[in-house]
């Protein structure tokens, strides 16, 4: 018998409720497949380290209610690279660019 056929999602589910999770050392999650997340309330993370994303398709960030960003460093935006193209703002009233 393989271990996906001794693994019980019903179990996995009702002992992880209302738990906490801690890994020591490092983890690796590979889905081989499309993965969904749907939190029913709201979400933190805080990352003592660096933070990465590596996208091979489009990358689509959709915002229903305002969106803040705060950097206490500089901050970079490059657009185009070796594949060309730009950087396009749309915005209301108006854009306001401040800074040295």
């Amino acid at each position: 018998m393989s271990n996906e056929e001794n693994f019980d999602e019903k179990e996995l589910w009702a002992n992880l409720k209302d738990k906490n999770v801690l890994v020591k050392g490092s983890c690796n999650i590979t889905v081989e497949g499309d993965c969904n997340m749907h939190i029913m309330g709201d979400k933190v993370e805080t990352i003592d380290g660096n933070f990465e994303q590596h996208i091979k398709g489009n990358f689509t960030q959709v915002v229903e209610k305002q969106a803040h960003y705060t950097s206490q460093g500089d901050t970079t935006i490059q657009c185009g690279g070796f594949l060309g193209g730009g950087l396009k703002i749309h915005a209301g009233d108006h854009v306001l660019v401040e800074g040295d």
